[in-house]
């Protein structure tokens, strides 16, 4: 899976998050290494089905555009149950095909293969979520470009009069009140 994420660190600041990462040990177990140049990778191992470990690993570049920094990498992603059910019932109907045709040793070899698959698609679908997840936390990184507030220049503020500092050169035009009208006027 391919992906493009954006955060306000720099590229100096994102490289040193993830080599504190890395070399702090965290609670994911996480492995990996970074570049000057802006390119890093990060690993993790988990076990699959209790016996095997499958490590996936993301890879990564940073580069900064326009005061935000992107970034942009690859993960596996393996498949999640519903996309298994469908590979794995497209082999059990090879499997009997075969069966059914007199080829017991092709149909072996796709019992064999579908449980050689089941290792990295559930792995790397497992992995690359915990990666992703690692990696936006660590970098604050988020799937759109952060939105930068409008700012006003200086001098166009100065000139932008506030309403309290309005200059009241005209008189009033309001009408006087009940009260007011009640009263005797001054004497001539």
């Amino acid at each position: 899976m391919r992906f493009t994420l954006y955060t306000d660190k720099t590229v100096a600041q994102c490289l040193s998050a993830v080599n504190q990462r890395v070399r702090g040990g965290t609670r994911a177990g996480l492995e990996g290494w970074t570049e000057k140049s802006g390119a890093f990778s990060l690993a993790v191992s988990t076990r699959v089905a209790r016996r095997f470990a499958r490590k996936t690993r993301l890879q990564a570049t940073l580069e900064r555009e326009g005061g935000v920094t992107i970034i942009r990498g690859f993960v596996p992603d393996g498949v999640g149950r519903q996309g298994q059910i469908v590979i794995f019932g497209a082999l059990l109907v090879v499997w009997f095909l075969l069966l059914a045709g007199g080829n017991a040793l092709l149909a072996i070899i796709a019992v064999i293969s579908g449980a050689w698959l089941f290792i990295p698609l559930t792995g790397d679908h497992h992995n690359s979520t915990v990666l992703m997840r690692e990696l936006r936390s660590l970098l604050k990184a988020k799937d759109t470009p952060p939105s930068k507030k409008p700012t006003q220049p200086k001098s166009a503020a100065a000139r932008t009069p506030t309403p309290a500092s309005r200059p009241t050169a005209f008189p009033s035009t309001r009408r006087p009140t009940s009260s007011q009208r009640s009263a005797k006027p001054p004497p001539r």
